[in-house]
């Protein structure tokens, strides 16, 4: 073996641990009543404190349509407010309410007390 495949080695089986854990840390991120995309989108929100619609849905990678529609199931469900801008009432405001920030937080704890247990063995 020469000294150029080491790194190349090591390069593969971290990127093959990658994708484990990210399968696993998925796993403990999916909820009962939330979808995928709005735990993504509500994610992005409470780490933002705020965000323009029109930012989130370029975040997400999804139309201004699309980020609507979740929007309104999101706030349907309490999770996410809207403010329209006191300058442009074209601009929409988007923050989390007390419940989608605990939602987002407790999920986190999921995964980082999972992580954690398993690092620990």
């Amino acid at each position: 073996m020469t000294r150029e495949s080491d790194p190349t080695r090591l390069a593969d089986s971290i990127a093959v641990i990658c994708v484990r854990l990210m399968r696993t840390l998925r796993g403990l991120s999916r909820s009962a009543d939330l979808t995928e995309p709005e735990i993504s989108a509500l994610s992005a929100i409470v780490y933002s404190q705020r965000v323009l619609a029109r930012d989130l849905a370029g975040m997400e990678g999804v139309t201004p349509a699309t980020i609507s529609r979740l929007l309104a199931e999101m706030e349907a469900k309490g999770l996410v407010k809207k403010a329209l801008d006191r300058q442009d009432a074209r601009r929409q405001w988007i923050t989390a309410t007390p419940l989608g920030k605990r939602r987002i937080d407790e999920g986190h704890s999921r995964r980082v007390g999972s992580l954690a247990i398993t690092l620990a063995r």
